[in-house]
């Protein structure tokens, strides 16, 4: 069996959703890196993570992982999905919705991008201390 190439990530971002257009376009609404709860635990409900991958060949699979820096526990993480690269100059765009992430605590949390089984690449989320009434 001929093992796949894997790809490199070129752009990877972190959005609230992702609305499909004609022609392959792609609306990208409310990118973000950061984010400010008014209490913790905190439940981020939706959150988009877009990969632009080339380079690769075949097809592979990607998974996104969420991880606390400080401690590296694994927050979340999402099923496995296939994606395939006709060639070497392809140029593809990976979207992996993830819902109901929990986050106990504020800090710096460390969006992983995997493709098989290794990380090819990261953007760090941060998670804000709430609001108290002396800041405001």
């Amino acid at each position: 069996m001929v093992q796949p190439i894997v790809p490199y990530a070129r752009q990877l971002f972190l959005c609230d959703d992702t609305v499909p257009r004609e022609r392959g376009k792609v609306d990208f609404l409310g990118a973000f890196h950061s984010v400010s709860p008014s209490a913790y635990p905190f439940t981020l409900e939706k959150m988009c993570v877009v990969a632009h991958l080339s380079g690769g060949l075949g097809t592979v699979n990607t998974y996104v992982d969420i991880r606390h820096a400080r401690t590296d526990r694994l927050i979340q993480a999402t099923v496995p999905r296939e994606i395939y690269l006709p060639r070497r100059d392809y140029l593809i765009r990976v979207v992996h919705k993830i819902l109901g992430t929990e986050f106990s605590e504020p800090g710096i949390y460390l969006v992983e991008f995997y493709c098989e089984h290794g990380r090819i690449a990261e953007i760090p989320l941060t998670l804000r201390p709430p609001l108290t009434k002396e800041v405001l």
